[in-house]
């Protein structure tokens, strides 16, 4: 029979060498002693050291291993002595061949223990099953609040905070990068799990604008191509390079990531890039019947050359953020007044025929006489440039799933 570590387990105080020193806190001084005692012979070190440092807990101290002997030599005996941290009690364990067994040495304390361990450096680490809990939430995009929370439902003891989760998570990123840059390790991933990427880099090397798509995302693609919904997204990575999102809709109306691009500018050059590794990657399928994104002028260009054949609409929830932002504030204290101009606009974009349109812009006009700077502003940086792309009287002339 294959034999069995076994470990002693002792306590001790430093600080109480002399009995002077106890004498000089009496009143300070408490015996632990009853609290450590187990006759139990615990099969690995790591379970009597789980069941201290759980006592220890309950108790209000961190132990911390003073030293220890491995057994290597055959003619020692495995053993390891923990001491309070802050040299109060003190415990032994050693190795008998059969299991870990713990020795009292001394218990002792003549400081007091914690109220509380919530945070505490040493007791709030976490383990090796807990490290691999969060590792596995981290990749499954899980908040780190929502990690603790499991953690701590999971085990009542635990004392780790959010500050423990975010340290935990940042060695794992650090031990996963193992001396890579971000990029490098992107490249990796995308290697690693098949996804297609092309990439463009400057004289230096450096990677300028990143294309990438999964191969089943592409395959949706080519099986509806009807539509295409661009936006870009900020602040996602320490470049400072946005993100370009190409996202497909089904025939029923669900959404689907096609592809994915970092591009180092937002100029129709890059753009154009990113449109036309799109179509590349696609093989050549059917245009787009409608293209729809925000106003962004050097983008509607890139599709303009990349896509000349489709449809280009303008996405209504960003007009309307712009009114709101540029128009809100011209209303000042007449809340009632600017929520019937938010009604009119959307009514107005809503108007299914250009006569009805024109219609109701009249009646807007007339309604909203008192405020010629948002009527303006609507006019001129919505209507008479964009109406075909925003209005449904134009864009219901083109097949565009309700997007």
């Amino acid at each position: 029979m294959e034999s069995m570590e076994l470990e002693d387990i002792k306590i001790e105080d430093s600080t109480v060498e002399e009995p002077k020193q106890v004498k000089q806190n009496e009143e300070l001084a408490i015996d632990y002693s009853s609290e450590f005692i187990n006759q139990d012979t615990f099969a690995t070190r790591d379970e009597l050291l789980k069941w201290v440092r759980e006592v220890g807990r309950r108790l209000g101290m961190v132990f911390t291993i003073m030293s220890s002997n491995p057994g290597l030599n055959r003619r020692s005996t495995p053993y390891m002595v923990l001491v309070c941290e802050r040299a109060g009690t003190k415990l032994g364990m050693d190795d008998d061949n059969v299991g870990w067994k713990l020795e009292f040495f001394f218990g002792v304390h003549n400081h007091p223990c914690f109220p509380n361990l919530e945070g505490h450096a040493y007791a709030a680490r976490l383990t090796s099953e807990e490290m691999k809990i969060v590792e596995e939430m981290s990749n499954a995009l899980v908040q780190p609040k929502a990690i603790l929370t499991t953690l701590k439902n999971r085990d009542e003891t635990n004392v780790a905070e959010m500050k423990t989760i975010y340290n935990a998570r940042h060695r794992l990123q650090a031990l996963e990068k193992a001396g890579r840059s971000q990029m490098q390790l992107l490249m990796t991933k995308l290697s690693e799990h098949n996804y297609l990427e092309d990439h463009r880099s400057n004289e230096d090397g450096e990677v300028t604008d990143l294309f990438w798509s999964n191969p089943t995302c592409l395959a949706l693609g080519r099986s509806f191509p009807y539509v295409l919904l661009m936006d870009c997204t900020y602040k996602t990575n320490r470049y400072g390079f946005p993100l370009l999102e190409m996202v497909g809709v089904t025939s029923t109306n669900k959404t689907f990531s096609i592809a994915f691009a970092y591009l180092q500018f937002e100029k129709a050059d890059n753009y154009e890039w990113a449109l036309r590794t799109l179509e590349e990657k696609m093989g050549g399928s059917h245009s787009p019947n409608c293209i729809v994104t925000y106003r962004d002028l050097a983008l509607i260009k890139a599709i303009a050359l990349v896509y000349p054949t489709s449809h280009h609409l303008l996405c209504r929830w960003h007009v309307s953020k712009n009114i709101l932002a540029k128009c809100q504030k011209m209303f000042k204290k007449e809340k009632e007044k600017w929520k019937r101009f938010e009604t009119s606009w959307e009514n107005l974009v809503e108007q299914e025929s250009e006569e009805l349109f024109y219609v109701e812009w009249d009646l807007m006009k007339r309604n909203f006489v008192d405020f010629p700077k948002a009527l303006s502003y609507v006019a001129d940086s919505w209507l008479d440039p964009y109406k075909q792309r925003n209005v449904s009287a134009w864009t219901d002339k083109c097949m565009h799933l309700g997007t």
